[in-house]
């Protein structure tokens, strides 16, 4: 019985680091559709990054998230259909994904998915001199 629990507490670890790389891969996508102002790619990521964090979100949370969603995929479609007729992109659009990302990267802190906590053992040295 107890090593079913350790196999268990071992996938449910090794499913966790799983996601926190998938999440560090979305970032850095982020990162690089951010400073290449690139709104195809910058969507893209930011659906990835929701659906990620999406798993570890309670319902409050899940429900604004996804609301948000809606709201960016909307100005999404819209620069798309702006692309299409050959006018340049929207401010607003670029605007309504930046917030949806700082809010997306907020929750992430909420949560604990991305700064260690004081108890964690990084601190240790911090307060000595």
């Amino acid at each position: 019985m107890g090593h079913e629990a350790a196999e268990q507490d071992m996938s449910e670890f090794n499913a966790a680091i799983a996601t926190l790389m998938r999440i560090d891969a979305v970032k850095k996508q982020l990162i690089m559709s951010t400073l290449h102002h690139n709104y195809d790619e910058k969507f893209k990521c930011l659906a990835a990054y929701f659906c990620e964090l999406i798993s570890i979100m309670k319902n409050e949370d899940d429900k604004k998230q996804y609301e948000r969603y809606k709201e960016v995929s909307v100005e999404y479609y819209n620069h798309l259909e702006d692309k299409r007729k050959g006018l340049p992109p929207k401010i607003k659009t670029w605007e309504a994904m930046m917030d949806w990302e700082i809010e997306l990267r907020n929750i992430e802190q909420k949560y604990g998915l991305n700064l260690p906590k004081k108890a964690d053992p990084r601190y240790a040295m911090a307060n000595r001199r």
